[in-house]
């Protein structure tokens, strides 16, 4: 398999500031552009067993060794310290959060560590010494009385060569870096993820997109993953794999209908996945996301305005591919796509599986898509939605304590509306929720006088909503 090195895209973002801290700071310049390099994921580096998860998550111990050789000063222990455990927006610490919604915590601290090796020659030119960085960094925590049974994540910063490599535990850098981007970079693999690409040049007949048969692999071109030639925060796949969300937030679509996106890192149901049964690679994923403070870009922006799909692995270690939503302007490796998603009114055929997804109306809040699978017809978009399934309360229950819940099935990531009134009323009120990616959703009423209710629920996908499903209820005193 290629592989690809983000990391040493720009020299200077390492050696010689493109970027710095402090101070807010971009976490890579502006003028970056992308390089290839097998050696970004160390060549024989194991990978656990892992099935469709590799779960990341709790409070993890870091170690960061900053390595010098007899005689030379260049790492800054000060400046790591605040690269990668501060609370600075482009610290790893931070990004990690972000990413992760909170469920990856990483803890730990900076040591130092003088190389008694003589510094090798090739250190003089672009070699990604890990086992040498690894070796160093390991003397340098039992130097400093370190248990590295108690280190987690063990990253060794040292001088030779520039840009980095990762796998699992063990992280090297291969100098002092002044911008942050290289470690959220080397943190993916870190977590078990493959460098990204992209199908880009794929068929293209009107408004309808065609892969994976006729399309281009170029290496990296997807702003939307860390690790595939962008800097925005990790897409829905990648955050399911790290355990940081779970099958009611990442959906597994097995029948044609409506499904709702909510923006990513918000709510409502966070990606998608259909399995494309038997073939590689053997899923199709996607996601929609909204600016925010790590995904750079306007409101405007053609990827602010329609639905990521990628194509990705199902169990191993992690890989993705982006499908290009316009294949008829240029992706490559130096050239990210800008315009990446499926806008309103555009389709994406799988040719191998009869899969197709149309994305039907796209806002600030989500999208809502059409899936057809199996080859059946793709469903309208502005068909009329069924009435939302009422399992709570039960139709012809007793009166019930406070809180009265309501609860229920209906289409995945719609927006459901119960109102309640007293029996023969007319002052209606509402709770709001969003149904996850299952399709099942909950809502807690508050506190009521003890009286009857008469009761309503609907549910929104996008511009169209369905009639109101009845359920009278009491509450008990």
């Amino acid at each position: 398999m290629r592989k690809i090195l983000m990391c040493c895209i720009v020299p200077l973002l390492l050696m010689a500031g493109c970027t710095k801290l402090p101070g807010p700071s971009s976490a890579i310049p502006a003028n970056w552009e992308p390089a290839h390099d097998d050696r970004d994921i160390p060549i024989g580096s194991a990978t656990p067993q892992i099935s469709e998860q590799m779960p990341a998550v709790g409070v993890k111990n870091v170690v960061v060794v900053a390595i010098d050789w007899e005689g030379r000063h260049e790492t800054d222990p000060a400046l790591l310290e605040r690269q990668i455990f501060s609370t600075d927006h482009y610290s790893l610490r931070s990004y990690i959060l972000a990413a992760s919604g909170g469920k990856l915590i990483l803890t730990g601290k900076v040591i130092t560590y003088v190389s008694k090796e003589p510094r090798p020659e090739f250190c003089d030119r672009t070699t990604y010494p890990f086992s040498l960085a690894v070796q160093e960094g390991n003397k340098g925590v039992l130097a400093n009385g370190i248990d590295p049974k108690s280190i987690d994540y063990q990253i060794n910063i040292l001088p030779c060569g520039g840009f980095g490599s990762a796998w699992g535990r063990d992280m090297a850098v291969y100098g002092q870096p002044l911008g942050t981007y290289i470690f959220w970079h080397e943190f993916g693999h870190s977590l078990y993820n493959n460098h990204g690409y992209t199908y880009s040049n794929c068929p293209k007949a009107g408004n309808t997109v065609t892969a994976p048969v006729g399309c281009e692999i170029v290496d990296y071109g997807d702003t939307g993953n860390p690790v595939g030639g962008g800097d925005f925060l990790p897409g829905a796949k990648a955050r399911y794999f790290s355990g940081w969300l779970d099958g009611t937030q990442f959906g597994h679509i097995q029948k044609s209908g409506l499904y709702r996106l909510g923006v990513l890192g918000k709510n409502g149901p966070q990606g998608y996945r259909i399995a494309r049964t038997g073939l590689t690679p053997a899923e199709i994923v996607m996601d929609y996301r909204q600016p925010g403070p790590y995904d750079l870009f306007s409101a405007s922006d053609n990827r602010a305005n329609g639905v990521w799909l990628r194509y990705s692995t199902k169990t191993g270690a992690l890989s993705t591919t982006q499908i290009d939503g316009t294949p008829e302007t240029p992706t490559t490796p130096s050239k990210p796509s800008l315009d990446p998603t499926f806008l309103p009114g555009k389709m994406f055929k799988d040719s191998e599986t009869g899969i197709t997804v149309v994305t039907c109306t796209t806002s600030n809040t989500g999208a809502t898509i059409a899936v057809a699978v199996n080859g059946e017809a793709v469903p309208n978009c502005t068909a009329p939605i069924l009435l939302p399934g009422i399992q709570l309360p039960a139709a012809g229950a007793p009166p019930a304590q406070n809180p009265i819940i309501f609860s229920g099935t209906s289409r995945p990531g719609a927006l459901i509306n119960v109102s309640y009134r007293l029996a023969g009323g007319n002052n209606w009120k509402d709770v709001k929720v969003i149904a996850d990616a299952t399709g099942q959703w909950q809502a807690t009423l508050p506190d009521l006088p003890a009286a009857n209710y008469n009761g309503q629920v609907w549910q929104t996908m996008g511009n169209t909503a369905s009639l109101a499903n009845f359920r009278n209820f009491g509450v008990a005193p």
